[in-house]
């Protein structure tokens, strides 16, 4: 997967969706508590069989939505903190990457180094070739007289020195 922005946006928006989820089941819970909770207490007093422990119907309401609220929340916070080791996880591979990636291109950049100090060598090489070229070519298209007329002058000499003992 490569890092880029559309990548980095997805992702935010998953957090932030589920996020959002998280928070509205909480209000959800808290308000089907509150509920329930008004629906099984009595009107005035709540205590136990022994009668020890009394608590108005208010406070007895508002410990059972504080204690679920605290369910809710601990569900929630074990939930967030495996979401936050699963995106540390996807950071860390994501860093990984982008170290891999730049690995690539500093090798990238060696090899276009090397191929542009190759192509010079070849460029020098066909410019000294293209020199010698165009000496041999100059030295070719001289007229060759001077060969013509040692060779006639040495070959007339030996006619006449066979002519002359024949």
């Amino acid at each position: 997967m490569k890092l880029n922005k559309d990548n980095i946006y997805f992702f935010l928006v998953i957090f932030l969706i589920m996020f959002l989820f998280f928070v509205l089941s909480i209000n959800v819970a808290t308000s089907y508590a509150e509920d329930s909770l008004t629906k099984t207490l009595d009107s005035s007093k709540l205590s136990t069989d022994d009668g020890d422990i009394c608590f108005e119907v208010e406070d007895a309401k508002r410990l059972v939505v504080e204690l679920e609220k605290g369910k809710i929340l601990e569900k929630n916070l074990d939930l967030l903190e495996k979401s936050n080791d699963e995106l540390t996880k996807q950071t860390q591979l994501l860093k990984e990457q982008i170290e891999l990636m730049n690995a690539k291109i500093i090798a990238s950049q060696q090899l276009i180094t090397e191929t542009e100090k190759v192509y010079v060598e070849k460029e020098k090489v066909f410019e000294e070739k293209e020199v010698i070229l165009n000496d041999e070519l100059k030295e070719a298209k001289k007229p060759r007289w001077k060969s013509i007329f040692s060779a006639g002058g040495i070959g007339a000499a030996i006619a006449a020195v066979l002519i002359s003992v024949l």
